[in-house]
Parts: C-alpha cells; sequence; structure tokens
C-alpha cells in the first residue's frame, strides 16, 4: 500500500511509535501526522504544525524512543531530548 493512499507524505523525515498516544507519529517538513496501526488511517484532525513539539526543528532524521518514556531526535550532528510529559525539548546537544 502506497503511503500517499494513508493520506501520509510519500517521503517523512522520521517515524517512531509514541506510547503516549499508542500510535506511529511521522514528520515531514513543518508538520506531523498520526497513523492508527489497527486501522491504517491518519487520525482526525492530521496533519498538524510541527509546533505542538515544543523546540524540534524541522528536516530530523530519526528518533529513539527510551524506556523510561523519554524521545531523542536527531538531525545531522545535533539531537534533542523531548518528554512527554511535558511535550516539550527538555534539552539539546551536540554530537561532536
Amino acid at each position: 500500500m502506497k503511503s500517499s493512499d494513508l493520506g501520509l507524505p510519500n517521503h517523512s523525515d522520521c517515524a517512531f511509535f509514541y506510547h503516549p498516544l499508542g500510535h506511529m507519529v511521522l514528520f515531514r517538513g513543518s508538520r506531523y501526522y498520526v497513523l492508527n496501526l489497527e486501522s491504517l488511517s491518519v487520525e482526525p484532525y492530521y496533519p498538524r504544525a510541527l509546533q505542538d513539539w515544543k523546540g524540534l526543528p524541522r528536516g530530523l532524521n530519526g528518533a529513539l524512543t527510551r524506556p523510561d518514556g523519554k524521545l531523542y531526535f536527531f538531525k545531522e550532528q545535533q539531537y534533542w531530548r523531548f518528554d512527554p510529559g511535558k511535550v516539550r525539548i527538555t534539552a539539546g546537544y551536540n554530537c561532536l
């Protein structure tokens, strides 16, 4: 099935399973999508502005979910720690 058939962008910047929502989240440019894995459809009212994820830059390369619930987002040589409870970036780092 094509991503466009699901209402998703053809090429996402980053995708990961987001435990607080119980769904897959995909980022593309300045917007994000929430995909229901059971129905394989984009949740109502999406896509939304990336601004909802306070502090995240556009064009992310990847994401990592930790067992403690924290999320780490990556872009080139930088990464950001995201706190799902506060729905914002709590720290940013340079990998070099």
